[in-house]
């Protein structure tokens, strides 16, 4: 009997309890702010969010918000802002999701993650998301995003990787971006599908970078600072820009997985040394104006996880690969494959000397230094080449 009195006592533990009446309220504002809110027909005033939602096991605070693949349409409301206890936000696959990114995400200092992806948000990239002193993860891929990248992204003190894919920002890459807090070591940019513009500032020289895409802008000039044997990188994409630069001097960090410098203006030959990055998997140097001879002696190794897509329509012109997952987690950190494939169509002349004459004679943006053999495929040590 004293047993039952006890529990008596006990405040009411059913599950609508669990969810804070902040979060609550924050939810249903965030829910009542889109023109289609029926589309989460159980976000009522009774609903239990830690039900729908993770909650952290002590405080029931919402930690996370998570909506993807959803019709809602209207702007991003402000009442994300009220969530303050939020470590994730991930918006993701909403296409009638516009405007700007809201200040009040300013407001949630716990963010660890942001993810607003393929939605139609536009504007500039808010220089405030500077100010979130605890995120690691910022991805604003597949958006309508424009103006410049903001020198601020810089300061993140624990960012792992930054993904502003997809966009149609303008400018250069800041120059802050060389100068990351010590906190951060190895971070991650992709850059890709911009109108991204103008050289690589030298400081980049002094980060880390673990995965680099600057692929598809128009970046010009030297890109050999992403390079380097000291350097712990696993991916570099500049395909499709106009950099132009000396192969012959890089160096290649032993961690190297992916590299390609497609559709550029590089020139000189491939160094020797890439023969002992044995955890290669794909080489891409086609459309540049590289000579001498293709490096023998490959060390490679074969890997442990095939997961990466590689989709072969054509033996010996074209290949498909899928480089990078959806999710951003995955973006920067994909498994290795077991597939390695290495790429040299239409390359200058077999002459290094006759490319470097004829260099100083054709302009650079004639775009006329390309011979046109015909590919040829051989197999050697586990690679599929493609050789012009």
């Amino acid at each position: 009997m004293l047993l039952l009195f006890f529990f008596l006592l006990l405040p009411n533990l059913s599950p609508a309890e669990r969810c804070h009446p902040n979060d609550r309220n924050a939810l249903l504002k965030f829910k009542n702010s889109f023109s289609n809110s029926n589309l989460l027909p159980s976000w009522t005033p009774q609903f239990d969010c830690c039900y729908i939602f993770k909650c952290n096991e002590s405080t029931n605070r919402v930690i996370e918000l998570t909506l993807t693949y959803s019709d809602l349409s209207g702007k991003i409301p402000d009442a994300v802002g009220d969530l303050t206890y939020l470590q994730t936000l991930r918006l993701h696959h909403m296409p009638f999701i516009v405007g700007e990114i809201p200040p009040a995400i300013g407001k949630l200092k716990h963010l660890l993650s942001l993810d607003i992806s393929w939605t139609n948000i536009s504007g500039e990239i808010p220089p405030f998301l500077s100010n979130l002193p605890n995120l690691m993860f910022l991805d604003l891929s597949f958006n309508k995003l424009t103006g410049q990248i903001p020198p601020s992204l810089s300061k993140f003190p624990k960012i792992i990787g930054i993904d502003l894919s997809r966009n149609q920002l303008t400018g250069p890459i800041p120059e802050t971006f060389g100068h990351f807090p010590d906190t951060v070591t190895s971070p991650a940019i992709l850059l890709s599908h911009n109108k991204l513009s103008g050289d690589i500032p030298a400081s980049l020289a002094n980060t880390n970078f673990f995965r680099v895409d600057l692929s598809r802008n128009n970046f010009t000039g030297d890109a050999s600072m992403f390079f380097g044997r000291n350097k712990t990188g696993d991916t570099i994409v500049l395909s499709r820009n106009n950099f132009e630069f000396n192969f012959s001097r890089v160096s290649f960090m032993v961690s190297l997985v992916t590299l390609d410098i497609s559709h550029n203006r590089i020139y000189g030959n491939i160094p020797l040394q890439i023969t002992d990055d044995f955890m290669l998997q794909q080489l891409n140097v086609s459309y540049n104006i590289l000579c001498g001879e293709i490096p023998t002696g490959w060390k490679l190794r074969p890997t442990l996880a095939p997961t990466n897509d590689f989709t072969s329509s054509s033996s010996t012109t074209t290949t498909t690969t899928t480089l990078l997952s959806d999710h951003f987690a995955e973006r920067i950190g994909a498994p290795f494959s077991s597939s390695f494939s290495f790429f040299l169509q239409r390359q200058g002349m077999k002459d290094c000397d006759q490319v470097r004459r004829r260099r100083r004679r054709v302009s650079r943006n004639s775009g006329k230094h390309y011979a046109k053999p015909a590919a040829v495929g051989f197999y050697i040590q586990g690679i599929d080449m493609i050789v012009a």
